[in-house]
C-alpha cells in the first residue's frame, strides 16, 4: 500500500469522524517532514475517496508555517489550554 492508497483508505474509514481522520494524519504527516509528496497530493485532492473537508485540511496541515500543521501535532495540549481558560 504506497501513501495515496492508505490516505484514501484512512478517508474512507474515518468519514464523518474528524479525529480519527486527523489519527490517520499523524501516521504520514510528521513535524519534521511528511511521507506525501508534491505528486501524491495532487492525487489526493483530485481523488473522489477524500470528502471537501478532508482535502481541505490535508492540503493545509501540509502547509508549513500554518496554525493547522501545528494543532495536528498538539491537539491535546491546545485541548487542555482552552479548557483551562474557560
Amino acid at each position: 500500500m504506497n501513501t495515496v492508497e492508505f490516505v484514501e483508505f484512512a478517508a474512507i474509514e474515518s468519514r464523518g469522524c474528524m479525529d480519527q481522520w486527523f489519527r490517520y494524519l499523524r501516521k504520514v504527516i510528521f513535524e519534521d517532514y511528511s511521507k506525501i509528496t508534491d505528486a501524491d497530493l495532487e492525487l489526493l485532492l483530485q481523488s473522489n475517496k477524500l470528502n471537501n473537508f478532508q482535502k481541505f485540511s490535508l492540503k493545509r496541515a501540509l502547509t508549513k508555517g500554518r496554525q493547522s500543521t501545528t494543532m495536528l501535532f498538539h491537539k491535546t495540549s491546545l485541548v487542555k489550554k482552552k479548557i483551562s481558560i474557560d
